[in-house]
């Protein structure tokens, strides 16, 4: 699996870099899962269509089992911009607290 400490501007990810990961790690596995997508292939700025080869009406799946995942609602203007691995994390990131434990730094 990728580093994701290794990956590109990682401290760009809010809240926190632990939450962060293990929900990079829970959209690798649902590419991994609907798509058969390697996790190793999915870099944080991996495009869906252009480098994971995801088809055009895919990327709408994927828009619907990240909302069915993570239990959130994506606009169609948000599932729009959401190209990339990062930015479906930060989608969800941006939808979704981190849990109690993190945000007390626990």
């Amino acid at each position: 699996m990728i580093d994701i400490e290794r990956e590109e501007r990682v401290s760009e990810i809010p809240p926190t870099r632990e939450w962060a990961k293990e929900v990079l790690t829970q959209i690798r596995q649902l590419l991994s899962e609907h798509f058969g997508v390697s996790p190793d292939d999915t870099r944080l700025h991996a495009r869906f269509i252009e480098e994971l080869e995801i088809e055009p009406l895919d990327v709408t799946d994927l828009i619907l089992a990240l909302e069915e995942a993570f239990d959130i609602d994506i606009s169609n203007t948000e599932a729009e911009s959401i190209r990339t691995v990062r930015d479906a994390l930060l989608c969800v990131l941006s939808k979704r607290e981190a849990p109690a434990s993190e945000r007390q730094g626990k």
